[in-house]
């Protein structure tokens, strides 16, 4: 009689077990249920407040530039020496005229740029023909460089930006470079022309990089001259320009680091730069 209790003592204990582990399991599958809804909710509101939201006022300045055609065009550059070659090609593009005088002369300015790029590594490859004459080479070598030039525009302005890779056999270089045009006029754009006062403006946009620069994780890596190096850099024609999203301020590669460190580009928006600008640019 005692052993009869035992066994139905262990019965009705194993019975309250597996209904409590029941018990549990549908509680958590409700909970993990109810999560899940929560989740796709959230995620659903998400979606929707980025579909409604209201745009961002520097999104006013919006690409505009269907009008412009870019042609890419292939050229080489060979020199011979003791009956072996050395060949250069170009991959480039040529900006098509359009019936406007002003932009056709922004245009001109711009294909004469990367013409001027072009003749130079010309230039480069024919003083080098000493040092080819003396090393020579055991076969024909090839080397690229290639100016890809993109557009931006809004009705006030019209920005190209040239971006030129290329490898002469050794570490490839880059570099890009921008340039801003007057719709009204087809001129380069200045900083007299987009600032109420120019020299404030400068000293602006000259502490701006200098603070970017310090949260930069290759500031350690900078020469000792480099403030005054950016100082004079960053207003040289081509290292300052406009785009979509503001006034884009540019240190070419090699100048204030090791070329490792690449280009230092940082961005000014047009609404950090607005008490500034003066007011046709706001």
């Amino acid at each position: 009689m005692i052993e009869k209790d035992s066994d139905d003592d262990k019965r009705k204990i194993i019975i309250i077990i597996i209904l409590l582990f029941l018990l549990i399991t549908l509680i958590a599958s409700k909970f993990l249920l109810n999560s899940s809804k929560d989740s796709k909710k959230e995620s659903s509101n998400e979606e929707t407040n980025i579909e409604n939201r209201v745009p961002l006022e520097d999104e006013k300045y919006t690409n505009t530039s269907s009008d412009i055609d870019l042609i890419y065009e292939k050229e080489t550059y060979t020199i011979t020496s003791d009956n072996k070659k050395v060949t250069i090609s170009s991959m480039r593009n040529t900006i098509k005229n359009t019936k406007d005088d002003n932009i056709n002369k922004a245009i001109d300015t711009i294909n004469s740029k990367t013409n001027e790029y072009w003749e130079e590594l010309k230039k480069q490859m024919d003083e080098q023909l000493e040092t080819i004459n003396e090393e020579g080479f055991e076969n024909e070598e090839s080397y690229g460089v290639n100016y890809l030039v993109t557009d931006y525009s809004n009705n006030k302005i019209l920005t190209f930006l040239i971006s030129t890779t290329g490898s002469m056999g050794g570490v490839a270089w880059n570099q890009e470079e921008g340039y801003t045009f007057l719709k009204t006029t087809g001129e380069l754009l200045t900083l007299s022309d987009l600032c109420i006062d120019e020299n404030k403006c400068k000293d602006f946009l000259y502490d701006y990089f200098m603070l970017q620069l310090q949260e930069d994780p290759r500031y350690e890596h900078l020469y000792e001259d480099f403030k005054e190096v950016v100082r004079k850099d960053i207003f040289t024609s081509g290292n300052w320009y406009l785009n979509e999203k503001g006034l884009v301020l540019t240190v070419q590669k090699y100048e204030i680091s090791d070329g490792g460190d690449g280009m230092f580009t940082y961005t000014v928006s047009y609404k950090t730069l607005n008490e500034y600008l003066n007011e046709e640019f706001k």
